[in-house]
Protein backbone atom coordinates (compact mmCIF):
# COMPACT_ATOMS: atom_id res chain seq x y z
CA UNK A 1 0.00 0.00 0.00
CA UNK A 2 2.81 2.28 1.24
CA UNK A 3 4.59 1.67 -2.24
CA UNK A 4 1.21 2.29 -4.28
CA UNK A 5 0.75 5.64 -2.63
CA UNK A 6 4.38 6.57 -3.43
CA UNK A 7 4.06 6.18 -6.99
CA UNK A 8 0.81 7.66 -6.97
CA UNK A 9 2.55 11.00 -5.69
CA UNK A 10 5.00 10.88 -8.09
CA UNK A 11 2.60 10.91 -10.64
CA UNK A 12 0.46 13.38 -9.74
CA UNK A 13 4.21 15.47 -8.59
CA UNK A 14 4.91 15.27 -12.52
CA UNK A 15 1.66 15.45 -13.67
CA UNK A 16 1.72 19.25 -12.27
CA UNK A 17 4.90 19.90 -13.36
CA UNK A 18 3.92 19.34 -16.75
CA UNK A 19 1.09 20.92 -16.03
CA UNK A 20 2.96 24.49 -15.13
CA UNK A 21 5.16 24.05 -17.99
CA UNK A 22 2.44 23.24 -20.39
CA UNK A 23 1.37 26.97 -19.78
CA UNK A 24 4.15 28.57 -21.45
CA UNK A 25 4.29 30.17 -24.55
CA UNK A 26 6.88 27.81 -26.73
CA UNK A 27 7.41 31.18 -28.64
CA UNK A 28 8.60 33.19 -25.68
CA UNK A 29 10.91 30.11 -24.30
CA UNK A 30 13.05 30.19 -27.84
CA UNK A 31 12.23 33.73 -29.36
CA UNK A 32 15.52 35.16 -28.14
CA UNK A 33 17.23 32.37 -29.72
CA UNK A 34 15.21 33.09 -33.45
CA UNK A 35 15.92 36.67 -32.94
CA UNK A 36 19.22 36.14 -32.37
CA UNK A 37 19.73 33.33 -35.77
CA UNK A 38 17.88 35.90 -37.52
CA UNK A 39 20.00 38.55 -37.01
CA UNK A 40 22.99 36.70 -38.08
CA UNK A 41 21.25 35.74 -41.48
CA UNK A 42 20.44 39.43 -41.80
CA UNK A 43 23.93 40.50 -41.38
CA UNK A 44 24.68 37.68 -44.12
CA UNK A 45 22.75 38.90 -46.43
CA UNK A 46 23.67 42.75 -45.95
CA UNK A 47 27.31 41.04 -46.54
CA UNK A 48 26.30 39.21 -49.65
CA UNK A 49 26.65 36.12 -48.69
CA UNK A 50 23.71 34.47 -49.53
CA UNK A 51 24.70 30.82 -49.25
CA UNK A 52 25.17 31.48 -45.55
CA UNK A 53 21.38 33.30 -44.91
CA UNK A 54 20.30 30.70 -46.39
CA UNK A 55 21.68 27.80 -44.57
CA UNK A 56 20.52 29.80 -41.57
CA UNK A 57 16.48 30.02 -43.07
CA UNK A 58 16.77 26.16 -43.70
CA UNK A 59 18.02 25.21 -40.52
CA UNK A 60 15.45 26.79 -38.71
CA UNK A 61 12.45 25.95 -41.01
CA UNK A 62 14.20 22.03 -40.17
CA UNK A 63 13.73 23.10 -36.61
CA UNK A 64 9.93 24.27 -37.13
CA UNK A 65 10.28 27.92 -37.33
CA UNK A 66 8.46 29.55 -40.17
CA UNK A 67 10.56 32.47 -41.49
CA UNK A 68 8.62 35.03 -43.71
CA UNK A 69 10.57 37.81 -45.21
CA UNK A 70 9.00 41.17 -45.69
CA UNK A 71 10.05 44.69 -46.88
CA UNK A 72 10.54 46.00 -43.29
CA UNK A 73 12.85 42.62 -42.05
CA UNK A 74 12.51 39.44 -41.33
CA UNK A 75 9.24 37.40 -39.25
CA UNK A 76 9.01 34.37 -37.45
CA UNK A 77 6.41 32.32 -36.27
CA UNK A 78 6.56 28.64 -34.81
CA UNK A 79 4.64 25.41 -35.65
CA UNK A 80 5.01 25.63 -39.78
CA UNK A 81 7.85 23.63 -40.65
CA UNK A 82 9.20 19.83 -41.00
CA UNK A 83 9.39 19.34 -37.20
CA UNK A 84 5.83 20.03 -36.56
Amino acid sequence: MDRGRAALRAMVSELGGVAVEGTRDPAQLVGPYVELALRLREEARAERRFSEADAVRDRLVDLGVAVHDTPAGSTWELGRGPAT
